[in-house]
């Protein structure tokens, strides 16, 4: 039998980005801080805070060309945290900017408030070392 060798561990990194109904409104909303290259992100969360009044709001989560990569359709209709689309486990080949799309009830609230949450690792980094 063969031992593996890597020692490194790493922590989950969180791309975590609040939102309202004034943001929505000017959609489609590109998050400033990218997924880097080498990333495998592990979950998507939509959290509502403050339900959003609009007709049936829903929204997507993902990237340029594929709007609904990491969350199609999540509620914003109810107090509630909305797990995101099942993940490849593949890592990036380049930078992602995530992009959240609000469907139009969503864009015309006049109320609510929420976050985003990614979950990733990236390939090959390490916070710690183990013996």
């Amino acid at each position: 039998m063969s031992n593996m060798t890597n020692v490194g561990r790493q922590y989950a990194l969180f791309l975590e980005q609040a939102f309202d109904f004034e943001d929505l409104a000017a959609a489609p909303v590109k998050l400033a801080p990218k997924l880097p290259v080498g990333a495998i992100v592990l979950s998507t969360r939509v959290i509502t805070e403050t339900i959003f009044n609009g007709a049936t709001p829903t929204l997507d989560v993902g990237v340029a060309g594929s709007l609904a990569k990491y969350a199609n359709d999540a509620s914003l209709a109810a107090a509630a945290v909305v797990n995101g689309a099942a993940v490849t486990g593949t890592p990036l080949t380049a930078e992602e900017t995530i992009v959240l799309t609000p469907n139009a009830g969503a864009a015309a609230s006049t109320a609510g408030k929420g976050r985003v949450v990614v979950e990733y690792i990236v390939v090959g980094r390490a916070n710690e070392m183990l013996p």
